[in-house]
């Protein structure tokens, strides 16, 4: 990932302020001298200063608006704790995506953050990779790993599905959490 367009980990900590117990960030209160004219400013730190930053958007990450680009709040608090960037993808681990918790984030590849990912709202089942096959009357278990679903077989007890595909969860390192 390229850092060449991202503002200075000095520079978010002069604006923001990250509390890592509770996930938040907050404005930091801004210096007069860095506006056009002097009542902007102050209207802007008495809307803005010590409150929480950020909208939350439609997938439920909040955005941080700074100096007229919008960032990731989750990347921003990675940034600001540890002093660097993430240098992959940041994962919730409880699955929810405004809790950014330092203990709930990690930095993952692609692949790890597939493996930790919340059930469908199109699942029928209960169970990621349990489905029921109407053509034969069985259930099918499957899993997806790299891109590539690998078929677990056809059962006609549910119970037994579920198993194979725990167990495939298991053998390929899924994340405890995986279709919570």
């Amino acid at each position: 990932m390229s850092n060449k367009h991202l503002p200075t980990i000095e520079y978010l900590r002069q604006r923001l302020r990250y509390c890592s117990d509770t996930g938040k960030l907050f404005w930091h209160y801004k210096n007069l001298n860095d506006f056009a004219d002097r009542q902007h400013g102050q209207i802007w730190n008495s809307r803005f200063s010590g409150n929480e930053a950020g909208t939350i958007n439609k997938k439920g990450y909040r955005r941080i608006k700074l100096d007229g680009s919008v960032y990731l709040a989750h990347r921003l608090c990675w940034a600001i704790y540890f002093g660097e960037y993430p240098s992959s993808q940041i994962d919730h681990i409880n699955g929810c995506p405004d809790d950014n918790r330092i203990s709930n984030m990690r930095v993952v590849t692609n692949a790890e953050n597939c493996k930790n990912k919340s059930k469908s709202k199109c699942n029928t089942s209960g169970i990621v990779g349990v489905s029921w096959r109407d053509d034969i009357k069985k259930w099918r278990a499957q899993i997806k790993v790299n891109q590539k679903v690998i078929s677990l077989g056809h059962y006609e007890h549910f119970d037994d599905a579920v198993k194979m595909r725990k167990s495939a969860e298991i053998k390929y390192s899924f994340h405890q959490n995986h279709g919570r």
